[in-house]
């Protein structure tokens, strides 16, 4: 029989008040404890290289994988990396001699055990960017297994537009590791922050970690451990295999306080002599003999990114495993569904894979949750693509000591009850020669979260946010709320409201034709699309509130060869993307503004 349990996450409301914000239950699934597997590592013979060259700390090079080993060389700590590294120029020409291909593979055995990772990378010298996450790598393999796969990967670098000596592939014997993380560090924030998992580091692209941010400047640690169902680990034959993770450990804490400790300590140090904000992968948990420490920096990606961790509530979840299940989604539900990657184990390091569900995502308007940690390639790829990206770990309700606002103008007691709260804010106050951009700015906010309210209680709060926006406007004018009260009555009796919801088509002479009075069912979607001519591209009010209500439009455009999206972020950024659009007539695909040129 199957062992259950339910977990209840709750908040502490007042002396006769508990509130059950979340419950999960919890079956026993026959999983393994990762903390118990036993570590297979093997130590090779740093002396026999002759072929291959040996990253020494300090040298000079142009490929990042071995920068990093220099940009790890900080104060109390000599990275023990072992790194052997061959341009594929170099490697062509030993393919060439029969012999020395046979001595490449024994000098890969002696090197590293017979049981080792190739990795490749191109040169920061080259402007095509396209070349920089998830590059292929090998399982861990033979050194006969190694050799086969060199000699595929530089028939394809053959065949492509780069120069070989821009490409160089770099040999490291297997490192057996517990668990790895991802770490981030802003010196202008404070904020350390670790994603931790066990298993290997591209796990945590798709499997949710646990959460771990240190404050550097009160010495405070801040935790959310999740309930890990999963982690990602390699087989003895070196394929990868998502392994399901004991009842008894998905509740545990994936990474101890003082390793923790010692990758805030190290990234803050890695920060220091970078002198800005870095971005960090590590292995830690390897066994002791293995000579690299219980915390090993593995690779420091040169770009950081900012994330607002959201989650979505609204949506229904398609599961996407594979690039085939996009194809069975109806397209007539877009607006109330989310992209739920879950891929199979072979996707997790295929651009191709994200660059197909991101396309699909943005040209049909679609967010995506993300499960991995949004510190991992897939989050800052499908980032960079102009996805709509949402976190299924983030918080499900409103944690206030975790709220953080930034450019928004608040209600004149939030800085207060941060601050009472024994958390510090940072703001100020608006010049008044800005202040009613401000307060447009907030009504544009405001009315955005009213249109998205999905009950008469949430409509009701976020109506009263644009009254309150309004009323404080009305007296930053100099006028009394009851003043534009009487003004606002005097015109609704001379002129109505808007209640009856007619829509003003055009005007004419009472000479020239007459304009027929349509009363035909009319959308006003119909009448207020965007519209590109030649030079602007027209965004209506209307388009912009569809926007804000989740509603999104897309056009296509035959002039520029362009498909435009417009959608809107949580924050009220109205964004616009672009993608590339086989030719198509813009008549059937666009409607113009009324009384505008279709720009045709």
């Amino acid at each position: 029989m199957s062992q259950s349990r339910q977990l209840l996450e709750c908040i502490y409301g007042s002396p006769d008040r508990l509130y059950v914000v979340q419950i999960d239950q919890e079956t026993e699934n026959g999983g393994v404890d990762p903390r118990t597997l036993t570590l297979d590592w093997r130590v090779g013979e740093r002396d026999s290289a002759r072929l291959l060259t040996l990253f020494k700390v300090g040298d000079p090079t142009n490929f990042r994988k071995l920068s990093n080993i220099n940009d790890f060389d900080v104060p109390d700590y000599s990275p023990p990396h072992t790194l052997y590294f061959c341009h594929a120029d170099s490697l062509r020409r030993i393919f060439e001699d029969r012999g020395k291909s046979k001595e490449l593979e024994i000098e890969i055995e002696s090197l590293t055990g017979g049981r080792l990772v190739v990795r490749e990378d191109v040169s920061e010298l080259v402007t095509d960017r396209d070349h920089r996450y998830n590059l292929p790598r090998t399982d861990t393999v033979t050194s006969k297994g190694a050799i086969e796969h060199l000699k595929s990967r530089l028939e394809y670098w053959s065949k492509s537009s780069l120069e070989l000596t821009d490409i160089c592939f770099i040999f490291h014997a297997f490192i057996p590791a517990i668990g790895s993380a991802w770490c981030t560090f802003d010196p202008s924030h404070r904020i350390v922050t670790i994603h931790s998992l066990w298993g290997i580091p591209d796990g945590l692209q798709y499997l949710t970690p646990d959460e771990y941010n240190f404050d550097t400047g009160t010495n405070r640690w801040t935790e959310r451990v999740h309930f890990k169902e999963r982690f990602l680990q390699e087989k003895d034959d070196g394929r990868w295999k998502l392994t399901l993770v004991s009842l008894s450990a998905g509740r545990a804490k994936s990474l101890s306080l003082p390793r923790a400790r010692k990758i805030a300590k190290l990234t803050v140090k890695i920060a220091e002599k970078a002198k800005g904000a870095v971005h960090v992968m590590f292995f830690w948990g390897m066994p002791n003999q293995l000579g690299m420490g219980d915390v090993l920096p593995w690779y420091r990606a040169k770009e950081t990114s900012d994330y607002d961790q959201k989650r979505e509530h609204r949506r229904i979840q398609i599961y996407i495993e594979c690039p085939n299940d996009i194809q069975d989604i109806d397209l007539t539900k877009k607006n109330s569904i989310i992209l739920s990657l879950k891929p199979d184990v072979e996707y997790y390091r295929d651009n191709d894979f994200l660059s197909k569900i991101a396309q699909f995502a943005k040209i049909n308007n679609i967010p995506i949750e993300l499960h991995g940690s949004p510190l991992a390639h897939a989050y800052f790829l499908l980032n960079k693509e102009g996805c709509s990206v949402f976190s299924s770990f983030a918080p499900s309700y409103e944690r206030v000591k975790n709220k953080k606002e930034f450019g928004k103008l608040v209600r004149d007691y939030v800085v207060r009850d941060i601050t009472n709260g024994g958390e510090q804010a940072s703001s100020f106050f608006v010049p008044k020669t800005e202040f009613e951009f401000a307060l447009v700015a907030k009504l544009y906010e405001e009315t955005q979260e009213a249109i998205s309210a999905t009950d008469d209680d949430a409509k009701l709060s976020e109506l009263a946010d644009v009254y309150e926006v309004l009323r404080a406007w009305v007296e930053f004018s100099g006028f009394d709320i009851s003043e534009v009260i009487e003004h606002a009555d005097i015109k609704l009796a001379r002129k109505g409201g808007f209640g009856r919801g007619e829509v003003l088509l055009g005007t004419g002479s009472k000479r020239s034709q007459p304009i027929s009075k349509e009363r035909r069912p009319r959308s006003f979607s119909s009448i207020s699309r965007p519209n590109r001519d030649t030079n602007r591209l027209r965004i209506p009010a209307g388009s912009i509130a569809r926007a804000a209500s989740g509603e999104n439009d897309t056009l296509d455009s035959a002039a520029t060869g362009e498909r435009i999206s417009i959608s809107m972020s949580e924050e009220g950024e109205l964004i616009i993307s672009f993608s590339p659009l086989d030719a198509v007539s813009e008549a059937q695909t666009q409607l113009p503004l009324f009384g505008e040129p279709s720009g045709e």
